[in-house]
């Protein structure tokens, strides 16, 4: 639901190709946990769990997948190259990966955004 009449903000996917995307705006709809305290999108008299098990089994599946290539791609240890992550100098970036306690390290805080 919205607070102004429909007509100006998409459905999900934009499928209607009105002027403000569904993702694009801030303020014109409650955000979700208000609008759905239930925590259900839709009719929740309708909702059975055993609809989400294809759905849930393919996210944990992609996570699973996700995280092996990762671990693959940069083993405990390993980090991307620094020169293509940042163009920070490599003195600023050690000290970071050091750690605010140790001796010349920083607080990865201390970066500020974007890097």
């Amino acid at each position: 639901r919205g607070y102004l009449p429909e007509g100006h903000v998409d459905k999900a996917g934009n499928l209607l190709q009105r002027p403000i995307a569904w993702y694009g705006h801030v303020g014109l709809g409650p955000i979700e946990v208000a609008a759905y305290p239930e925590g259900v999108v839709g009719k929740a008299t309708l909702a059975e769990a055993e609809k989400a098990r294809e759905g849930v089994e393919a996210l944990l599946d992609y996570m699973v997948r996700l995280h092996d290539d990762i671990r693959a791609a940069f083993p405990p240890g390993k980090l991307p190259p620094m020169e293509e992550m940042t163009q920070r100098s490599r003195e600023e970036i050690e000290a970071v990966i050091k750690g605010p306690l140790a001796e010349g390290g920083r607080s990865i805080y201390t970066l500020g955004y974007p890097t």
